[in-house]
C-alpha cells in the first residue's frame, strides 16, 4: 500500500472555506451544511490520490496548480513529492474575480 500525503490548508484557504460556509449558512442552513461536507470529502481524497484532479492552467501563474470543481468552487493545490505533501493554497467562489 502506497504511503498516503499529508494534506496542509494555508490560512488563506481555511478562511476563505469557512467564509464561504457562513455566507451560504446565511441563506441555507442545510446547503452551508451539504458543502462543508463536500469541501471537506473532495479534500480528504487528496490524501490518497492528488493527481487525480486536473492541472490548472492560467496565463498569470508559474506554479504547478491542480484544481478541484466543486459546482461554483474552485480548490487550487500543489503537490510536494520531496516531503509527500499537497499544499492547499486557494479556495474561491467561481463567480468573483481572482488574481490566477
Amino acid at each position: 500500500m502506497a504511503k498516503k500525503y499529508k494534506v496542509v490548508i494555508n490560512s488563506q484557504a481555511d478562511h476563505a472555506m469557512s467564509a464561504h460556509i457562513r455566507f451560504l449558512a446565511r441563506a441555507s442552513a442545510p446547503a452551508a451544511g451539504r458543502l462543508k461536507k463536500t469541501l471537506v470529502a473532495k479534500l480528504r481524497t487528496l490524501k490518497d490520490n492528488p493527481y487525480a484532479y486536473p492541472v490548472f492552467e492560467s496565463k498569470t501563474t508559474l506554479r504547478d496548480y491542480r484544481k478541484i470543481v466543486i459546482g461554483r468552487y474552485i480548490i487550487l493545490y500543489e503537490i510536494s513529492e520531496r516531503d509527500r505533501t499537497v499544499y492547499v493554497k486557494f479556495i474561491w467562489d467561481s463567480r468573483m474575480d481572482n488574481a490566477l
